[in-house]
């Protein structure tokens, strides 16, 4: 058995031994933290990496007049969106308003006001992240704007997505069973890798969990190429918190045709922006499913009292 761990965001220029090794203790923590006792074989995981791509694809920040919202992550006055980009990024904004309840047509008024927040060729993107942030400032506003920006360069530049795509393609085993964990933007990347190998390789992957997935948000589903149940997968979960602006929404069987995905949105992720990985793993329907696909059989007991894998 293989597990293949893909990551999210914000993890450019780091070691990728490293990076796995702590994966590997935050799975083997949220399995204990359940009752699970089971010593994961680090020659048996693969963590594709792809941080520093992600790194490249980003536009520099001025130092000076730059505004910082809760969770670190920078946005200035100039800061410029193309304009497809800019429309791509205010129908994920609306999304995420509707889904947070709140009005965004506020944001669109030609004379709504509100403070300076970057983008000096799009007031109306200011004003909505704005408006966003107002309503909700410890849930990341500002991470979700940066993961809006690299989900639309995923799905529109076939280069940056091969390079992506690559880094999960790798990681996979065709002569072995691959349990496949996918965080925030690593969802998007893994389902479409493994949605682009069908034809080519004869992956099996008994269990697909997406973690804290923006998959959910109609204008990001959208714009996949390819969009559908992986045939490869047996099982797929997905995990979030409501809480989590990244993803506030289920996702729906009929945006991913044959559909069978297991939603589970009672996710209590205790982290600052209810976001982090490390929580999500620690839930307990997270915690039984990696169980249950780790040691290959369903789960109906007490936890097991030790399994080496």
């Amino acid at each position: 058995m293989r597990i293949v761990l893909v990551h999210g965001r914000k993890q450019a220029r780091k070691i990728p031994l490293n990076e796995k090794r702590a994966w590997i203790d935050m799975v083997e923590q949220g399995l204990r933290h359940n009752g699970y006792s089971v010593t994961i074989n680090e020659n048996d995981v693969r963590f594709a990496y792809y941080g520093n791509a992600l790194e490249s694809q980003a536009r520099g920040l001025p130092e000076s007049e730059v505004i910082v919202l809760n969770d670190g992550e920078v946005l200035s006055d100039e800061t410029v969106v193309p304009p497809d980009e800019e429309e791509f990024a205010i129908a994920v904004l609306k999304d995420v308003a509707d889904e947070l309840g709140v009005d965004y047509r506020i944001a669109l008024a030609p004379d709504a006001e509100f403070g300076e927040l970057g983008f000096r060729n799009n007031p109306i993107l200011r004003r909505l992240l704005q408006l966003l942030n107002e309503h909700a400032p410890t849930l990341g506003i500002a991470s979700l704007f940066w993961a809006t920006r690299d989900v639309y360069a995923y799905a529109t530049d076939p280069e940056f997505q091969r390079r992506l795509d690559a880094a999960v393609a790798t990681a996979m085993s065709a002569d072995d069973s691959n349990i496949v964990v996918a965080h925030s933007l690593g969802s998007v990347v893994a389902l479409s890798t493994l949605l682009a190998g069908e034809s080519q390789h004869n992956w099996s992957v008994p269990l697909f969990l997406t973690l804290g997935s923006p998959l959910g948000v109609t204008a990001i589903h959208d714009r996949l190429r390819n969009r559908r149940y992986p045939r490869s997968v047996a099982r797929w979960l997905n995990a979030f918190d409501e809480r989590d602006v990244v993803s506030l929404t289920p996702l729906d069987d009929s945006d991913f045709p044959p559909g069978g995905i297991e939603n589970h949105h009672q996710v209590q992720n205790t982290s600052d922006d209810h976001h982090g990985v490390a929580e999500y793993l620690q839930d307990p329907v997270v915690a039984k499913a990696l169980f249950e696909a780790l040691t290959n059989k369903a789960f109906g007991g007490s936890p097991s009292a030790d399994n080496k894998l």
